[in-house]
């Protein structure tokens, strides 16, 4: 069952100027919505079942997902994957949208041929304003053919977008890198070995190598550093009088000597300076 467009969310927006008006009707496996939103909407993040295609009609909508937003204007179009967590706010003008909603259902049907994609990503108007448009318009005419000349529109439109996000997905780092790069960024103070984390992967560590390298510009063992430091000019910050010797203990570094040489590579000073910097900027 296809989660409603516009939740009740606990925390949400306690004004609106009108409410958000929505029309929605179900053609099979599908689910077509037209939502008009007042100016100044907010929505708090939430998330829908269904994947969506959103045409915007009217107005300035934007969506936000963890780490990403879109700006969309008349004629913009955004893939949103099913059980996104979004946000979205609304611009001075108001905004329409139609949205073809893809129904689990509808996305294992066309599963065999490839998934429409895991990432939010704003499509080519040439791939797919054609069919959406076309889309619109059969929904707003009512005889018997209407129905089953949407599922074809739909079921052409998801060939489009299997094509798009593929080709848009493969410059993203794959699911078992963003994992990787996750462990390390949460444990970066831990022991970690190159291939413990291929084998936390499930691939070879040349592999892991030259993956993580090509996707975030920098070695395993440089992004360590990197966030070890992170962390250790957190605790300078946060424990004025602690040790520089022990926050390079409990960042990660053997030595003094070693933490100060890392420290000044990334940081342009060392621990000393910038500790005496922060004072000042204090004072």
């Amino acid at each position: 069952m296809a989660l409603p467009l516009i939740p009740s969310l606990p925390g949400g927006p306690k004004r609106q100027p009108r409410t958000v008006q929505i029309t929605r009707k179900s053609i099979g496996d599908l689910m077509l919505t037209e939502a008009h939103y007042p100016p100044g909407t907010e929505l708090p993040p939430h998330r829908h079942e269904p994947a969506a295609i959103i045409r915007i009609v009217e107005g300035d909508y934007n969506e936000t997902f963890q780490g990403r937003s879109f700006s969309l204007k008349r004629g913009d179009e955004l893939f949103r994957p099913a059980y996104a967590q979004h946000s979205n706010s609304i611009g001075k003008r108001g905004a329409s949208c139609f949205l073809v909603q893809f129904t689990p259902a509808w996305l294992e049907k066309v599963r065999e041929y490839g998934p429409l994609g895991e990432k939010p990503v704003m499509t080519q108007p040439a791939s797919t304003d054609r069919l959406v448009a076309s889309i619109y318009r059969r929904w707003q005419i009512e005889d018997r053919s209407t129905e089953l000349m949407i599922q074809g529109l739909a079921m052409e439109l998801s060939a489009q977008l299997i094509q798009t996000t593929r080709t848009v997905y493969s410059h993203y780092p794959p699911s078992w890198l963003r994992r990787v790069r996750e462990y390390v960024y949460e444990r970066p103070t831990e022991e970690l070995q190159l291939l413990k984390l291929a084998l936390h992967a499930q691939v070879h560590p040349v592999h892991l190598c030259r993956e993580f390298h090509r996707h975030y510009g920098q070695t395993v063992g440089e992004f360590i550093r990197k966030r070890r430091i992170e962390v250790a000019a957190q605790q300078i910050a946060e424990r004025g009088d602690q040790n520089l010797t022990e926050i390079a203990i409990n960042s990660g570094f053997a030595s003094h000597a070693h933490f100060t040489t890392v420290f000044r590579k990334v940081m342009g000073v060392t621990p000393s300076e910038y500790r005496r910097n922060l004072s000042i900027r204090r004072t």
